[in-house]
């Protein structure tokens, strides 16, 4: 059955015909010409929606429970480090907010806006088993004695994607599965700040750092055939990063994450992701502070794309 844009387009040229040849000025188009463009996208007549004319933007949100882990010390010296998790029981699951910002620049590339939030905090009685002589600055750390300690990290961040290959393409003729690698290039701010009490002194280090990574990762998707199940996809996607931080005294920053989301709709996904987050940063000179700790655990959230 011929298309309405193609009886739209016939029943033009037809007029411009009869308008035409008599050596007049030039036909004006008849008005079944003008709406041309607004009918002929429909292809078929079927009823089909219009292609989307870009990429949408997607909207992530959710959760992420991760554990805090790892050795810190002022100043870097033999009796100075201790795992907080070890020492300080800083190592509890700390639902923190995550939000994240896709845009897409072109077919082959976008930018990844993201932030999060996490902090934890324990007041306990440090350990029978804590060694002897250990402190952090002027906080001496003394099997029985009472302690608080708190931890706190705000992270900006934005990621540019850019894929460098794309072996499978999901919108070739009968694919069901995209596949592409990315090469990323990244910024990270970070806010840190870890504060220690115990035996009547106080100990508080923070500072700003701000990191430039570098790696890759991959996207796939699976498009599921309708109406054999609620899903209509199924989306894989794995990421790394490594890259040198300024600020302080230096040092650097790597992350992992990855995850799998069901599509439920064009538009919507519900996902669970693993992310990892290390920190190898040094405080300024007057803190003098080494922080060698990292996030790391389940991130439960959603995606909406428009």
């Amino acid at each position: 059955m011929a298309g309405t844009g193609a009886l739209v387009l016939m029943s033009g040229a037809v007029q411009a015909r009869s308008n035409g040849g008599t050596g007049d000025a030039p036909a004006r188009p008849g008005p079944s010409a003008l709406i041309l463009p607004a009918l002929s996208v429909h292809g078929d007549g079927d009823g089909a929606e219009p292609a989307p004319s870009r990429d949408p933007i997607d909207v992530s949100a959710g959760v992420w429970v991760p554990r805090l882990q790892g050795p810190v010390a002022r100043p870097a010296a033999a009796r100075s480090w201790f795992r907080v998790e070890e020492r300080l029981g800083l190592d509890d699951p700390e639902p923190s907010p995550v939000l994240e910002i896709r845009v897409p620049v072109n077919p082959e590339a976008d930018l990844m806006l993201s932030g999060f939030s996490f902090s934890t905090s324990n007041s306990d009685i440090l350990d029978p088993g804590t060694p002897a002589g250990l402190a952090f600055g002027a906080v001496p750390l003394v099997a029985g004695s009472w302690f608080d300690a708190r931890f706190d990290l705000d992270v900006l961040g934005v990621d540019g994607v850019l894929a460098i290959g794309h072996p499978i393409r999901g919108d070739a003729a009968g694919r069901a599965v995209d596949l592409r690698f990315n090469a990323i290039v990244a910024a990270r701010w970070i806010d840190a700040s870890f504060r220690l009490a115990s035996g009547g002194a106080v100990e508080s280090v923070s500072d700003e750092w701000l990191a430039l990574l570098w790696g890759g990762g991959f996207r796939a998707r699976w498009e599921i055939s309708e109406g054999k199940t609620f899903v209509h996809a199924i989306r894989l996607h794995g990421a790394v990063a490594l890259g040198p931080a300024m600020g302080g005294r230096g040092g650097y920053v790597w992350m992992v994450r990855g995850g799998v989301a069901l599509e439920l709709h064009r538009s919507f996904d519900l996902f669970v992701n693993y992310r990892l987050f290390e920190l190898r940063l040094d405080t300024g000179a007057s803190d003098d502070a080494r922080l060698r700790v990292g996030l790391q655990g389940l991130f439960l959230g959603a995606t909406i794309r428009f």
